[in-house]
């Protein structure tokens, strides 16, 4: 195999380094000048720049007036009326039954937190608004609220003494049925439905809510999570409420008992 010395174009100035390369060029074997040839034609027009892509508008970033957390339904309710059943009479969620809801928020399902029932919402979708379950409490949640004057003035009421919470969900298909119990007569227990949103009632509408410990809190600020706080204060004020009902009915059992 026959060997071709190698040279190098150079030079301080471009006419140096054309010069220098047509000088290597002449030199070289007539196959390496075929295949430049091949490879650049004479005159060739230099290569189009390429254009810039055209970029998309930045969204604009989001901004939060701060946090909610509370408990939606925890123990049993007052007497409440349903259309499904035609009666007046206190209601309690089964552990089944809220971990419906879970499955619902978890699958992707958008459960709004409203201000009052049919309300303007505070807060939506599964990255704002997140649901718990605990054993004792039933229904947990926590969200944040963008800014706006709405939600600046639900926390201001939150922040206090907190607020009353509802829930709202669809009776007509839920599986449900009534049991006697000692100290509260016959109650509606709920075992599956489908969870529509959750209701903060405003203090000025004097609208008890169903659940005497359903209560939540808030604080305004942009943390980037839910302040554990506000979370222990809507813990511990629902879990008074279910321990003076579980008072309630020991109490109701130790007389039925005597009679």
């Amino acid at each position: 195999m026959s060997s071709y010395p190698v040279e190098m174009a150079g030079g301080r100035t471009i006419e140096d380094i054309r010069e220098s390369r047509a000088a290597v060029l002449a030199r070289a074997p007539a196959w390496v000048r075929a295949h430049i040839a091949r490879q650049v034609p004479p005159n060739a027009p230099p290569p189009p720049r390429p254009t810039a892509r055209p970029t998309a508008p930045k969204a604009a970033a989001r901004r939060f007036a701060g946090w909610v957390a509370g408990c939606a339904c925890p123990g049993v309710s007052v007497p409440a009326f349903s259309a499904r059943d035609g009666l007046t009479l206190r209601e309690q969620f089964t552990d089944r039954c809220v971990s419906g809801w879970l499955e619902q928020w978890k699958r992707g399902d958008e459960i709004p937190v409203t201000w009052k029932h049919g309300g303007p919402v505070l807060a939506r979708g599964s990255l704002d608004v997140t649901l718990r379950q605990n054993a004792l409490l039933g229904l947990l949640f926590n969200a944040r609220l963008e800014a706006s004057d709405l939600s600046r003035l639900a926390l201001e009421q939150l922040a206090t003494r907190g607020l009353a919470v509802s829930v709202g969900y669809f009776s007509s298909t839920a599986t449900q049925w009534h049991t006697e119990r000692d100290g509260f007569g016959k109650v509606r227990i709920i075992d599956a439905c489908e969870l529509d949103h959750i209701a903060i009632l405003p203090a000025a509408a004097n609208v008890a809510p169903s659940y005497r410990g359903a209560r939540a809190f808030g604080v305004t600020g942009e943390q980037v999570g839910c302040p554990s706080a506000i979370r222990t204060r809507a813990e511990v004020y629902a879990y008074e409420v279910v321990k003076s009902q579980a008072f309630e009915l020991l109490e109701a059992g130790e007389k039925a008992a005597l009679i």
